[in-house]
């Protein structure tokens, strides 16, 4: 529908209803302080054209803005992210070489650094559970071997738990010069070279699983 402004002189409200004008209803503005003109008001359409009777020009059309609604703004949630979870097990292998000092239990600096870095990777598995386990080469006596790799095993663990994982979700266990990754029959040559052939023998292995797992 459209809308109109009505500028005239002095209270004359009821002069405009005495006018009897057809689009009455569309006369929205009414103001005071217009001068008369031949005893009649005047009258102007918010589109800026006189009124019938008004007596002299309009100024120009005052449209008056639409008001804009006010949306109100909500707070935006952002779900926490969801954990990984380990649909199949994880298995890293910690070498000799790069874990542990020569015939010992005693985690090298880089050893700590990787088994430490280990350790706060599988913290963001859900319900992550950690098998450790300790392995030796073929040479020493079977005693001493199934001994040094339940040390190096509980080492790991315990280091493992100093990153953060829950002491009773990390189990550790030795299995001394069995599992082997290098056959021993197939190293050859002197000690020294049969012994560096067997160093993939010499490991901790360290499995991540998931809460489903046994």
């Amino acid at each position: 529908m459209k809308t109109h402004t009505i500028r005239c002189a002095g209270a004359t409200v009821g002069m405009i209803l005495a006018m009897g004008l057809a689009h009455a209803d569309n006369l929205v503005h009414v103001t005071d302080g217009a001068p008369l003109h031949s005893g009649q008001p005047k009258v102007c359409w918010n589109d800026g054209s006189a009124a019938p009777g008004a007596s002299s020009a309009c100024p120009s059309a005052v449209v008056s803005p639409a008001a804009k609604p006010v949306v109100a703004s909500l707070p935006v949630f952002n779900p926490p992210p969801a954990q990984p979870t380990l649909t199949q097990p994880q298995m890293v292998h910690l070498s000799d070489a790069q874990t542990f000092a020569f015939n010992s239990a005693r985690l090298t600096a880089k050893g700590r650094d990787r088994v430490d870095s280990i350790g706060r990777k599988m913290q963001l598995v859900e319900n992550v559970r950690v098998q450790v386990t300790g392995y030796t080469d073929s040479f020493g006596a079977a005693r001493y071997n199934q001994r040094l790799s339940e040390r190096r095993a509980q080492v790991v663990r315990k280091e493992l738990i100093a990153s953060g994982l829950p002491a009773d979700a990390v189990s550790a266990q030795g299995r001394g010069a069995t599992h082997f990754v290098v056959d021993p029959a197939t190293c050859h040559g002197s000690l020294h070279a049969r012994i560096a052939c067997q160093a993939a023998n010499r490991r901790v292995d360290i499995e991540g699983v998931g809460p489903d797992r046994p």
